[in-house]
């Protein structure tokens, strides 16, 4: 049997030698006789993640031997143990070591990743997604149906965290000049992506699901304890201790390993910086590609793979908001979103946006971005149409509901029809169930609605701070502390500041506050023909560059944003429950404490007497 050693220092398991036999020792020719082990020693790991934060310094040849490694080692430390699955496997009569069926995934996976790694591979799927002459080349490349079919699912599913896999099938048939290794290589890229593999190959399926699964644990973990480095996570992960306890981490899905992969896509693989670079570049890489700088190619045989092709050296956008749907509030179906989001703000100048999965966690996060020199009228513009789509997904999903009570009201009352001696018991359990079913509604899904025009309004609110170490911290109480008034669904927000007043005078007795909550209620009762989104809770402005006894710059007691097609208004009260002079007070304070906060972006602001409360800092966006 061929073997070769390759020495190398390992990140976090320092200098080690990982041995490559069988067909591992295949592919890691292959990756010589194409200078591949060079190309991904000049590639950054994170790709242009790099460029957001400091000090991230892996290549992707680092993070290829770390997975590499501790394959070597779980072998060492796992003898024999069937769950890893890491002895021998037979494919249509071949016998293959299982740990050198790892080392080959894992050289072959790596072996598609672009020189911008996730930059180019997002914006390069939804570039074969819309564009059909290139899929057409990118699948014509592809010879085994199967695999076709399986990039064509990637492409049309604009899954471009896996892209990377048909990047890998696609250089397999256009570099490697063996067709024996070209072989081997397309049955191992097939049993590791393809669900239905057993039922074209001579397989034992549960040896070969669970050396899937131990592929997937070790990939996880190197992720994990590379990049939480780069991240705000206060875990680190002790590596050799999760290689040890590999087998306990296999059979629990729940385990730390896969809470820290998902606190790993929100705060640093979907973090706003990172998008918003990443959707500034696919902009500049699809005028670069609509030029026909490149053929195909010269493309996907070079350019995408060793060449940076573009860099952004002055980003001209900037975050504005990030707004997060759990699963069910979209139906999972996330392309739908997008292009409902695209034929809204498609004709918008200055304003790019994004939606993206994080795969753990299921959950939709739409950013908005914005330039940095975005005039007051299309800031308007922007804001009404977030607003808006905001208010068609909550009619939406009142009308799903609707309509599933509608269904078991009309099939109640076809039995009542055919058996009238029922009708009064079914009538009872008619009125039951649709009450049960609003219940629901307002446990449920109102709540989740409400946090997410809640997220739009503190975006807004944060984007008006004067720099990135100011931060909100908003009061818990014992009611809500935020609610909002659409044209068409005043109802559901019906009362809740009343309740508010009522809570404070209730448990504190706080004449104060509830002078407080009288200003904002003022406010919301005003006749306004749009939308209404208003903070309830008082609301602290920290410093967190200061130490934490002087953090505190102040706070806003209510705050309200209204919205309509031809302006936008952020109100920021200040109430004074004194006798005399409220508004000359309030005025004073917002003066002396709240404006040297606030950055208006050139669009003014005013500060305005509220008879009888005090005042309110505005700033009118139109």
């Amino acid at each position: 049997m061929d073997t070769t050693s390759q020495k190398v220092a390992v990140p976090l398991l320092g200098v080690i030698n990982i041995n490559f036999f069988d067909c591992a020792y295949v592919t890691l020719d292959f990756y010589k006789n194409i200078n591949e082990i060079e190309r991904q020693k000049n590639i950054k790991h994170l790709g242009l993640i790099s460029s957001v934060f400091d000090n991230v310094s892996h290549s992707r040849w680092d993070y290829l031997m770390l997975q590499c490694g501790i394959t070597e080692i779980t072998r060492k430390m796992h003898p024999g143990d069937a769950d890893l699955a890491l002895g021998s496997l037979k494919i249509d009569g071949h016998t293959y070591n299982g740990e050198a069926i790892l080392k080959s995934w894992f050289l072959l996976s790596n072996l598609g990743h672009a020189k911008n790694t996730l930059g180019d591979e997002k914006f390069l799927t939804n570039y074969l997604l819309n564009h059909t002459k290139m899929r057409r080349y990118v699948l014509n490349k592809i010879k085994d149906k199967n695999l076709r079919d399986y990039a064509l699912k990637i492409i049309l599913g604009n899954n471009y965290s896996k892209l990377h896999y048909v990047l890998s099938i696609l250089r397999v048939y256009m570099l490697c000049n063996s067709r024996k290794s070209k072989t081997i290589f397309i049955v191992l890229l097939k049993s590791l992506l393809l669900d239905d593999f057993s039922k074209h190959h001579k397989v034992d399926s549960h040896k070969l699901n669970r050396l899937k699964n131990t592929f997937n644990l070790i990939r996880q973990l190197s992720i994990i304890s590379i990049d939480s480095h780069y991240s705000h996570l206060p875990i680190k992960i002790d590596l050799m201790s999760a290689i040890i306890n590999l087998k306990s981490f296999v059979s629990n899905e729940k385990s730390l390993v896969g809470s820290l992969y998902n606190s790993l896509y929100t705060e640093l693989y979907l973090e706003s910086n990172v998008i918003c670079k990443q959707a500034e570049y696919s902009l500049e890489m699809k005028k670069n590609f609509e030029q026909n700088v490149f053929t195909f190619d010269e493309i996907f045989k070079e350019s995408l793979f060793t060449t940076e092709l573009i860099r952004i050296e002055n980003p001209q956008f900037i975050p504005f908001s990030k707004l997060t749907l759990e699963y069910d509030m979209f139906k999972g179906d996330h392309i739908r979103l997008k292009n409902k989001l695209s034929s809204m703000l498609n004709k918008f100048n200055e304003v790019i946006f994004d939606v993206d999965i994080n795969p753990i966690s299921n959950e939709a996060y739409i950013n908005f971005f914005i330039s940095k020199s975005i005039s007051s009228s299309n800031l308007n513009k922007l804001i009404f149409a977030i607003v808006s789509y905001l208010d068609t997904l909550f009619n939406e999903i009142i009308d799903y509901h609707d309509s599933d009570i509608l269904d078991i009201a009309f099939e109640l009352d076809k039995i009542s029809e055919a058996n009238s001696s029922l009708i009064v018991e079914l009538e009872v359990i008619k009125d039951k169930i649709l009450e049960e079913s609003y219940s629901n509604f307002s446990r449920w899904y109102y709540p989740k609605l409400n946090r997410v025009f809640e997220m739009f309004f503190l975006d807004v609110l944060k984007y008006f701070l004067k720099n990135e170490n100011l931060v909100l911290h908003i009061e818990k109480n014992h009611y809500h502390h935020f609610g909002f008034l659409a044209p068409d669904f005043e109802q559901k927000n019906y009362g809740v500041i009343q309740l508010a007043m009522r809570a404070e005078n209730a448990i504190n007795d706080n004449q104060d506050r509830v002078h407080e909550l009288e200003q904002l209620n003022n406010s919301v009762n005003r006749k306004f023909d749009g939308f209404k989104l208003f903070l309830i809770s008082r609301t602290k402005i920290l410093d967190m560059s200061k130490s934490p006894e002087k953090r505190l710059q102040t706070d806003i007691d209510s705050a309200i944003l209204t919205i309509s097609e031809n302006s936008t208004t952020l109100d920021l009260h200040e109430a004074k429950n004194n006798k005399s002079g409220r508004e000359n007070n309030a005025t004073k304070d917002i003066k002396k404490k709240l404006v040297p906060l606030i950055n208006t972006h050139g669009f003014g602001y005013r500060v305005l007497a509220h008879k009888g409360y005090g005042a309110k800092l505005r700033i009118k966006i139109k």
